[in-house]
């Protein structure tokens, strides 16, 4: 821009030295608009339109690429790296929140399932192993958060809970679940998951699941539609009553790989969903830094 033509004459002779890698991160011009000052014709204001070969050049989407080449009346590819978000701060993430998200890359996972429930047969928890299983097996690097706890003082459940355990190393995913109720902080300390965490954990996740096999109701149900989180469950009764038409329903005697196949069908037609995991593919700014900045910075 025009603001301090002084440095920008500056930057141009200092990249000239080769005393300094300089890069010139692009991201308007007066000239793209109509109505500019025709003064920014003559000189130095002309300075704004040469293109130095000894700076690297960098602009925010494809299109601004087209326009700079075409100001600077050149055909030198001039590197995209776009404008991003931070998710920390788009959801107000609470601290515990965000160190779980960073030790567990769950920024970078393709897909992120939630279950909140305790640990009963009923909520039968293995099935959203294997279908945690089931989408490792189509290529999708999903991963199952199950925020529910589980009563160390109760045989059944504690029963219940080391059979998860073996059931997610048998299926060779113990590093994709994360269970709340046991989650050890690489610090050494134990998580406590608080409703603030499992909210923050509706709004970062991709899909509820419930496959439960009986229910009195389905409190989740009404959480995750708050949260605008999509929903998908088990067809049994009192979570049609609760949800009607308005979730994706599977028959508990489908197999995990047709549940996992009709999931991605069902976040398929959701655009709003597409457009959730588009930004979180290419616009969160942790990921920009390392797919597209790092590497650009690095080659120059």
């Amino acid at each position: 821009m025009h603001y301090n033509l002084p440095l920008t004459l500056a930057l141009h002779r200092l990249a000239s030295t080769k005393t300094i890698k300089v890069v010139n991160w692009n991201h308007d011009s007066p000239y793209f608009y109509k109505n500019y000052s025709k003064e920014l014709e003559k000189k130095p204001w002309m300075i704004l339109k040469e293109y130095n070969p000894k700076i690297a050049y960098i602009t925010i989407s494809p299109s601004r690429a087209k326009e700079f080449q075409s100001l600077y009346k050149t055909k030198k590819e001039i590197t995209v790296i776009p404008n991003g978000i931070d998710p920390m701060q788009a959801f107000r993430l609470g601290k515990t929140t965000m160190r779980l998200i960073k030790e567990n890359n769950l920024f970078t996972t393709d897909l992120l399932m939630i279950q909140p429930a305790r640990l009963y047969p009923r909520k039968n928890i293995e099935l959203s192993i294997e279908v945690l299983r089931a989408f490792h097996d189509k290529g999708i690097k999903a991963k199952f958060l199950l925020s529910g706890a589980y009563d160390p003082h109760e045989r059944k459940t504690l029963h219940y809970y080391n059979k998860l355990k073996d059931l997610a190393e048998s299926l060779q995913v113990q590093k994709h679940v994360i269970m709340l109720s046991d989650y050890v902080f690489e610090s050494g300390e134990r998580m406590s998951a608080d409703w603030e965490t499992i909210r923050d954990l509706y709004q970062i996740s991709d899909i509820l699941f419930l496959p439960s096999k009986r229910e009195g109701f389905g409190l989740p149900l009404l959480e995750a539609g708050m949260a605008k989180l999509p929903i998908a469950c088990s067809d049994i009764e009192p979570f049609k009553s609760i949800a009607g038409e308005n979730v994706f329903y599977f028959p508990l005697k489908d197999s995990p790989g047709k549940i996992a196949e009709n999931i991605l069908e069902f976040l398929g037609q959701l655009r709003t969903h597409c457009m959730y995991r588009k930004i979180f593919c290419n616009y969160l700014w942790d990921n920009i830094y390392n797919d597209l900045l790092r590497p650009f910075l690095e080659k120059v």
